[in-house]
């Protein structure tokens, strides 16, 4: 894939003491993660900055590191290859490996491994899949070990939001969070993401999320950029709107599985230019934006990736444990991504396997050296970078695609707190907040679940609306 992004300014973006440095209207803009405000300077050589002016989430800096300081220990669980969807892009490759699967015994003794492991603080347990909510029975047996441990704990799933309503009572009676995964437009969501028969799956992804909604339940959507909706991100973004969600992560289109050969990565340039659009419709629509370039500025490192730090492993249902949800079979893996095995004697972890995972991040890649972005970005994806790029180095078109999105948003940051307006930005952080409050376990909404049809409706228009607004 050759195509690139370059993005050239008057004055060169800078790395000045460790925060990145935005050139844009004759002055410097920086921004400083630690104490969450941004600063501006005519010329970097001289000590004296401008008054920085504080942005408006500046207590979610606390509360996050207060949360940071629990020892948390992410604990996700494939539960299937099965899956009900037929998505063009999918990593996994779905339905290949219907014979690995998860008992609810098996994701029994990977939570009791990690109830026995003395660091842990609190366990966020997550599932995925395939699809997770095709092993309902594995979802309950964890449910109840952890009420019946005592120990600290939430819950999350990864889910492409077509159970049956009965079932999602349940989850957001369990206090759930949810990853929802929805590519925008109706349209462009049953072209990308259709049943496995090819019928249209986003009725029932739509009055899943407006379910969610009304409950005050905690989600996002989790929306994939590909080339066929690329174009149409601001108008997604109204429509998610008129459905009560608040929290819209975005990624580009992976290179694994069933996208190999970047067959469905979208004109880079096109995604770049329409970032200031998605920024201002989403800061008018008070959608909280999340993305890989930016969602560590609240928490700046030299390391991206929770998971090669050790705060999160990943037990496949082939018995493997790997160091990225993306690689859910030891076969095929790149190397240095499988770090155990699940035996019958028990979970055998290798330590040093995940020390040398821990390796990946700005200090690992060359180029991170000098690059503004490098405390934000933290070096990147580790496997995108595997999969990418040659080794110690970064793939250059990622890097101007994140540049591009990190700048946009530090300036936007800027202009919000001149006008003291809270930015969208900030996503991940507030997002992880509310995960934080759900330990208090407020109580839900009740919600009629008739008033949304029987499952395969379709909401109008106007009725979609009504029930976002409640």
């Amino acid at each position: 894939m050759s195509q690139d992004v370059t993005c050239v300014h008057a004055m060169p973006d800078r790395l000045f003491r460790g925060m990145p440095a935005i050139w844009a209207g004759g002055q410097y803009v920086i921004w400083n993660g630690l104490r969450n405000c941004t600063y501006t300077a005519q010329n970097l050589d001289v000590a004296g900055l401008e008054t920085g002016i504080p942005d408006i989430h500046s207590s979610t800096r606390k509360i996050y590191s207060d949360s940071q300081r629990r020892n948390w220990l992410n604990v996700v669980l494939v539960l299937t290859n099965r899956c009900n969807l037929s998505c063009r892009y999918c990593y996994a490759q779905p339905n290949k490996y219907m014979n690995e699967e998860m008992t609810p015994r098996r994701v029994e003794s990977v939570l009791e491994w990690c109830l026995g492991q003395a660091s842990v603080g609190r366990l966020y347990v997550s599932f995925v899949g395939g699809e997770p909510t095709l092993k309902p029975e594995c979802i309950e047996a964890a449910v109840n070990l952890m009420r019946d441990s005592g120990h600290p704990h939430s819950f999350h799933i990864t889910t492409n939001g077509t159970c049956e309503i009965e079932f999602l009572d349940w989850l957001i009676d369990q206090h759930f969070d949810f990853s929802v995964s929805s590519d925008g437009l109706p349209a462009d969501h049953d072209v990308q993401r259709p049943f496995s028969d090819l019928a249209r799956s986003s009725p029932h992804v739509e009055r899943f999320m407006l379910y969610l909604a009304k409950r005050g339940a905690l989600f996002q959507v989790r929306a994939t950029v590909t080339k066929h909706n690329v174009g149409r991100l601001p108008q997604a973004l109204e429509y998610w709107a008129s459905l009560g969600v608040e929290f819209v992560h975005f990624e580009l289109v992976g290179n694994l599985g069933m996208a190999r050969n970047h067959s469905h990565l979208p004109d880079l340039e096109t995604y770049v230019t329409l970032f200031p659009k998605m920024l201002d419709t989403a800061q008018r629509l008070g959608i909280y934006l999340v993305n890989s370039a930016f969602m560590k500025l609240l928490t700046p490192s030299h390391s991206f990736c929770t998971s090669t730090q050790g705060g999160r492993l990943h037990f496949n249902s082939d018995g493997s444990i790997s160091g990225c949800y993306k690689i859910q079979r030891a076969q095929g893996a790149p190397d240095g991504f499988i770090l155990g095995q699940a035996s019958q004697t028990g979970l055998n972890v290798d330590e040093q396997a995940r020390s040398r995972l821990r390796r990946f991040g700005a200090s690992y890649h060359h180029e991170c050296g000098s690059c503004f972005a490098r405390n934000v970005c933290g070096g990147g994806c580790p496997l995108d970078q595997v999969l990418y790029g040659y080794s110690g180095q970064t793939d250059r078109k990622l890097c101007n695609v994140k540049r591009s999105l990190l700048r946009e948003a530090i300036l936007h940051i800027h202009e919000c707190s001149r006008r003291g307006t809270p930015s969208i930005v900030f996503g991940s952080s507030v997002y992880d907040v509310r995960v934080e409050a759900k330990f208090e376990q407020p109580e839900s909404k009740e919600v009629d679940s008739h008033e949304f049809g029987e499952t395969g409706t379709e909401c109008g228009e106007n009725g979609r609306i009504a029930a976002a607004q409640g």
